[in-house]
């Protein structure tokens, strides 16, 4: 009831504050209807938001049926010097306080200074954070108090802060054609914790082919990597996709794999597209166990200087279906009116039935 209640009295002060801003409404909808199982499933997500002159105010809800699964609110206050933004998060099964987020910037020159705060319920954690645009050779200086080596976790449960980590991050110049090296070094509070020097990518005698490194230095391992890239050139309207075979135990290149290619033309205001994987599961656009996507995307009318778009997609495979056809799937969007735009889709796996999707979006 208190979490309802919380809900209502921000929605209020939202309204109040509308009258000295702008006030925004998004509100999205998804219903999925699985024909197989007979089931129908509902997704939503609501935001209230308001911006001042100095400030902004958002307020997030999300959830299924008629369950809440995120209770949000963020913020941000432009003080002249020093700009603060915070999120707070709540736990809509439990109608309490779930975690707090803040923090504050300072820029001085090329110089910025920011100070961040991440509460929780009896616990606290705090990081600092300096970086300089224009240094020759220091990237970040990172301290954290009771959080993770990642900055975003609390450690324990308590107000106080105890020195967790430090990060100390900085590139120097080997050459001038060449990325800098930059190297990181990462203390915690049992001490010495790693170094890492990071490099490339560089370019190689072989046409395309570039390396990038990474040597590390921890209590716990000891190792070099060597990272090869590829990059080709390719037509307007066909892509290859190609990588490297590299042996990490013995830094060698075994080959050169071509893993398909993406062809694209546009006829009328058609736009056709054909994706040809050689090995079912190497594309992502792609994916396993089909081996040829073909596709076609058009626009069609709509409102408000809009325009609508409906694709077409069919998947195809080495079974022994009709032409190997494994999978069909069309979407559409279409903007009825300058706050509302509807979405369906339809995804069939041949062989069972249909999953369909409709969906609005609501704006203001």
């Amino acid at each position: 009831m208190r979490f309802l209640s919380g809900c209502l009295l921000l929605i209020v002060l939202i309204s109040i504050l509308s009258l000295a801003g702008e006030l925004g409404v998004f509100v999205e909808g998804l219903v999925h209807f699985d024909l197989d199982s007979k089931s129908v499933s509902f997704d939503w997500l609501g935001e209230v938001s308001w911006e001042g002159e100095f400030s902004e105010l958002t307020f997030t809800a999300e959830g299924t049926n008629v369950d809440w699964d995120e209770y949000r609110v963020d913020g941000k206050l432009d003080f002249p010097l020093a700009p603060l933004t915070f999120t707070l998060d709540f736990d809509p099964a439990s109608q309490s306080f779930e975690s707090i987020e803040t923090e504050l910037s300072v820029s001085v020159s090329t110089t910025e200074f920011s100070l961040q705060l991440i509460g929780e319920p009896g616990a606290l954690g705090v990081l600092v954070d300096v970086c300089d645009s224009e240094s020759p050779w220091l990237d970040l200086l990172e301290i954290g108090w009771n959080l993770d080596e990642f900055g975003d976790l609390v450690q324990t449960a308590s107000c106080a802060l105890p020195f967790t980590y430090g990060r100390v991050g900085a590139s120097f110049p080997w050459c001038t054609a060449c990325e800098p090296v930059r190297a990181e070094l990462t203390l915690t509070d049992s001490g010495f914790q790693d170094v890492l020097l990071n490099w490339g990518p560089v370019e190689s005698f072989l046409p395309g082919v570039r390396f990038s490194g990474q040597l590390t230095y921890a209590l716990d391992e000891k190792s070099l990597r060597m990272m090869p890239s590829l990059s080709l050139a390719n037509e307007p309207c066909v892509t290859f996709f190609a990588g490297l075979d590299w042996d990490e135990s013995t830094h060698s290149l075994n080959r050169f794999d071509i893993y398909g290619f993406d062809v694209r033309c546009l006829i009328s205001d058609v736009q056709l597209r054909a994706i040809l994987a050689f090995e079912p599961g190497k594309l992502s656009l792609v994916p396993a166990p089909y081996t040829l996507l073909l596709g076609a995307i058009w626009e069609i009318p709509s409102c408000c200087d809009e325009r609508g778009k409906i694709t077409v997609s069919a998947y195809f495979d080495e079974e022994e279906s009709f032409l190997g056809l494994g999978r069909i799937m069309a979407t559409f969007t279409l903007p009825l009116t300058p706050h509302l735009s509807i979405y369906g889709r339809i995804d069939n796996i041949l062989g069972l039935s249909p999953f369909v999707t409709l969906a609005w979006e609501i704006e203001f």
